[in-house]
């Protein structure tokens, strides 16, 4: 393909708005709602599984988790259950991941850097939530 033709393509596909059909995705809205949500519950279960490890369990990581599996479920999408379980332990190994090395890890910036992007994921579903 020509770099014109992909560039036109890329703007159609922007141009037909957000309930457009993904060719490796979701195929709706309600679908690529439902692996957002999958995807924060599993970060957010790194967090509170990470906090029981180090001490700083919160119940309110506890309750944000469950208010993810609450809107999951009552959001009606087309996306088999074991895919969106796929999505959601990927997520959260992810997560866990980027938690031990903003712990572990033996260089200080690693860790910041890891410690940052943790923040940022979770910051970005909590900010789900409140709006």
């Amino acid at each position: 393909m020509t770099g014109v033709l992909k560039t036109s393509l890329a703007v159609l596909a922007l141009l037909a708005g957000p309930c457009a059909a993904v060719a490796d995705g979701p195929d709706t809205r309600a679908d690529r709602q439902a692996y957002i949500f999958a995807d924060c519950a599993g970060r957010l279960r790194a967090h509170l599984e990470h906090g029981w490890l180090d001490g700083t369990h919160d119940a309110g990581t506890e309750a944000q988790g469950l208010a993810f599996d609450d809107v999951l479920d009552a959001l009606p999408h087309a996306v088999p259950g074991p895919l969106l379980l796929d999505h959601r332990l990927r997520a959260k190994a992810h997560q866990a991941h980027l938690l031990q090395l903003a712990a572990f890890h033996l260089d200080p910036e690693r860790r910041r850097l890891a410690r940052v992007h943790a923040d940022r994921l979770r910051a970005g579903c909590t900010g789900l939530l409140l709006s």
